[in-house]
Formats: C-alpha cells, structure tokens, sequence
C-alpha cells in the first residue's frame, strides 16, 4: 500500500523517504528505518512496509541540502 503526502517547495525536492519505527518507548531510543519515496510533481509518494509500523513520518531534502519533514503519523 502506499502512502501519499502533498509539498509545496520553492525549490526542487532533490530525494524524499518515509521514516518509520515499529518501536515503542522513548522516541530517541526507537530503532528507526527509511525506505525511498518518490516525488510526482506536489506528491510524495512512498510504499508502507510489509513490517506495519507504528509511527511514520516523510522527509524531504531540496537542492541545498536542507532537509525538512512532516507531522509524525501515529498508526493504531
């Protein structure tokens, strides 16, 4: 299944993943995964792994280099 999240950027998003952790616990002490996501126009479009996380979120970094990310997703 896929995920989908829109972006608006001034400047190219030159790559984009989904971080995710199936952990639990501290959130600096969770054991955190990311697979690549790909940019459609204002889409980023990542597969949700097999693994059902229960916490994900999207990373995008433009042709800087700055990297910036969305709200964390809670999955029940």
């Amino acid at each position: 299944k896929a995920t989908v999240a829109s972006i608006r950027s001034a400047l190219p998003v030159k790559e984009a993943v989904l971080c995710h952790t199936g952990d639990g616990g501290p959130w600096q002490k969770r054991r955190w995964k990311s697979v690549p996501a790909r940019v459609e126009g204002e889409r980023i479009v990542a597969a949700m792994p097999a693994e059902r996380p229960k916490v994900a979120f999207v990373m995008v970094t433009d042709v800087r280099g700055l990297r910036s990310s969305s709200e964390h997703l809670e999955l029940p």
